[in-house]
């Protein structure tokens, strides 16, 4: 039998050590890749409008008054200071060509036909920055999420290896950047800063559990780690699940409560309170909210599905093959782990830590089930830390041999780079795609201009937000003007997500916007863009007001259309 020297050892370990820090490094690279090629998604032009406000004061009063991102401000806080930061770098303040042709580099005292559309009596205004540069906005408005995922990706590392030793973490790290959860490091949400946060938290409990004296760190670290948590999401709190979990496994298994990993826990979960203003104003849009009501177990097979690929566009039958590939993956999985908890040094609280994380869809579930009474898959996301975990310890007995460690992380770096390769090509032809929409036919163009009201009015708040911001004709981008309405939004839609948002973006966006029934009142002809989707609902106002649309062809993705009532 073959004996391993020491030497031999310590290389085996600054290789994976090495490895490890090779598969962060190119998860940045491709999410900076991505998120270069990605334009802002309706929900990050919301905390983009928000973030890139003048003061944190007027950020807090926007949250506490008038939200459209409704979030708890902590990431909002730290998007806002990433931009406040890019003041400080006149250099940055440039973007792509691609970029600047279609119409991005905009600076309110650049952009005068904006000012004249802007509402006067605002108290401040999102194009009255003049460091509002989508450039450099858009890269801090997604710095959090990409460092909270590299954070993820780190603490993953540090919590496995002392389960499973060095190969395993490594794997560790690997896997959540082969998952649909990369997504979440170019989002400029909270979601993939929660996933930063998830595993900080599992890594300072098992610090705490494993030591009970000189970890005053890791109990500030715990607490702060919840705290951060709650207040980055309304559904953070659902990261006390697991570590409660496991805390009142190790208190049975102990017989002894551990009062100041209580105590970290009780300060962390104390942070909610900060929550509570700011939760309440966001609970006016859960009176109709636009997925109120429609919770179902379905929710739990979709968060899973959604970790791993990005199911939405594939065909019913490919989603069946998928939900049985997982329940397949799962027996594999639940089996290895078994098999390779009867060798390491894996208690029952770390096991309780790790089952309850991954059983987070479940908890989701339940939550809005019983309370929010809506919920979206990537509130949940946070099981990827779990499974990433659990995969790398189901395999930690045949990484052992160097055959099959380098097999496997050669598998990996392959996966990695062929998967974030064909997201970014993906996302480049989307984006070339939506850009190239957004010129208008010089006859649509003309007809535009030659209308008296003067205004292109767009009811869809998504294709408004993309297109007042990409739209690279100044003079017609000047022109967009959203319309809303409560009372036709519940009529037709059943709830009323996009006219709050409207009303509230009123106060404080500087953005063009006018009730349908002010319109509706005024006499002569309106240029519309009529998208016919779910959230459109003028094609059922205007039947139903006798309004009469006359067709002038096709453009901005939609149809352009005079309207007159």
């Amino acid at each position: 039998m073959e004996v391993e020297t020491p030497k031999a050892g310590i290389a085996k370990c600054r290789l994976a050590r090495a490895l490890a820090v090779a598969f962060v490094l190119m998860t940045a690279a491709l999410s900076l890749l991505w998120s270069h090629s990605k334009l802002l998604s309706q929900d990050e032009m919301y905390a983009f409008q928000t973030d890139s406000l003048p003061t944190v004061a007027q950020l807090m009063q926007v949250q506490r008054t008038w939200p459209i991102s409704l979030d708890p401000p902590l990431v909002h806080l730290l998007s806002h200071a990433g931009m406040k930061a890019a003041e400080h770098f006149p250099q940055w303040d440039r973007v792509s060509r691609r970029e600047e042709n279609a119409g991005i580099l905009r600076c309110a005292q650049n952009d005068k036909p904006q000012e004249k559309l802007a509402q006067k009596d605002n108290s401040f205004s999102f194009y009255g920055n003049s460091k509002s540069v989508l450039g450099v906005g858009a890269f801090a408005l997604r710095i959090p999420a990409l460092l909270g995922f590299l954070l993820m990706q780190v603490c993953l590392f540090f919590f496995v290896r002392r389960l499973a030793g060095e190969r395993a973490a490594a794997v560790a790290v690997a896997f959540p950047a082969l998952t649909a959860t990369l997504y979440y490091s170019v989002e400029g949400r909270p979601y993939g800063v929660m996933l930063g946060l998830y595993a900080l938290a599992l890594l300072c409990w098992q610090a705490c559990a494993q030591r009970e004296a000189r970890r005053g760190w890791a109990l500030v670290g715990l607490a702060l780690a919840i705290a951060a948590t709650i207040n980055a999401h309304y559904f953070g709190i659902l990261l006390l699940v697991p570590i409660c979990a496991a805390e009142k496994w190790r208190t049975l298994a102990r017989w002894k409560i551990d009062w100041p990993v209580c105590a970290a826990i009780v300060a962390g979960m104390a942070s909610f309170a900060a929550t509570l203003p700011y939760l309440k104003t966001a609970g006016e849009f859960r009176k109709n909210y636009y997925n109120a009501g429609g919770v179902g177990l379905h929710d739990i097979t979709r968060a899973y599905r959604s970790i791993f690929v990005d199911y939405t566009q594939m065909p019913m039958p490919a989603q069946h093959l998928w939900i049985a590939a997982l329940l397949i993956f799962a027996a594999a999985l639940a089996w290895g782990c078994w098999r390779s908890g009867r060798r390491l040094p894996i208690g029952g609280a770390e096991w309780a830590l790790l089952l309850s994380l991954a059983a987070l869809p479940f908890c989701g579930y339940l939550l809005a089930r019983f309370v929010t009474h809506a919920i979206e898959v990537r509130y949940v996301l946070g099981a990827v830390v779990a499974i990433s975990a659990m995969i790398a310890i189901a395999l930690s007995p045949w990484l052992r041999r160097d055959g099959v460690f380098v097999a496997v992380m050669v598998a990996l770096g392959v996966g990695v780079l062929a998967t974030g390769a064909a997201r970014i090509h993906a996302e480049q032809r989307k984006s070339a795609a939506r850009l190239a929409s957004l010129v208008l036919p010089a006859e649509a163009r003309a007809a535009l201009l030659a209308n008296a009201d003067g205004r292109l009015y767009v009811q869809d708040m998504g294709v408004f937000e993309e297109d007042r911001i990409y739209e690279p004709d100044a003079e017609v981008r000047a022109r967009m003007t959203l319309v809303y309405s409560r009372a036709q939004e519940l009529r037709w839609n059943r709830h009323d997500t996009m006219a709050l948002t409207a009303m509230h973006m009123q106060h404080f966006a500087g953005v063009p916007v006018i009730s349908y029934e002010e319109l509706r009142a005024r006499p002569g002809k309106h240029v519309f863009v009529l998208y016919h989707t779910g959230w459109d609902w003028t094609d059922q106002a205007f039947a139903a007001d006798g309004a009469r649309v006359t067709p002038l062809g096709h453009a901005l993705g939609g149809d352009l259309a005079v309207v007159s009532f």
